[in-house]
């Protein structure tokens, strides 16, 4: 039997985060794991051998470690450890600058105060 793909949602807002959860619970069977802190988001990702997560869910304003550092730390992985990463921004200019400076995640997902659909493809 083949296991459900854990999700990993990085974001330290409270709010957006627990936004997000609900979506995500709301329209998805997967395990969804919260991690609210970079450092504690990079040992997971390093040092965990419990789980194995396929996508990352990545806010980029975080304590300790931020996200572009973790995106960066993610990407240097091998790559027989594929890992999706979709960052999670607060304006379009924030896409647009990630881009000018060479960053190419799998995707991007623009925060929202939407109750009902907390983030939107971008």
């Amino acid at each position: 039997m083949m296991e459900e793909m854990e999700i990993v949602l990085i974001e330290d807002n409270d709010d957006d985060a627990q936004r997000i959860l609900k979506f995500l619970k709301l329209n998805f069977t997967n395990p969804v794991r919260l991690i609210q802190d970079g450092a504690q988001a990079a040992e997971f990702l390093l040092f965990n051998t419990d789980s194995n997560p396929k996508l990352i869910l990545l806010d980029l304003i975080l304590p300790s470690v931020d996200g572009l550092e973790l995106y960066q730390m993610i990407r240097s992985e091998p790559s027989e450890r594929k890992l999706y990463v979709i960052l999670l921004i607060s304006s379009p200019k924030t896409k647009e600058y990630l881009e000018s400076i060479g960053v190419q995640p799998d995707g991007y997902l623009k925060k929202t105060k939407d109750e009902v659909a907390p983030i939107r493809i971008e």
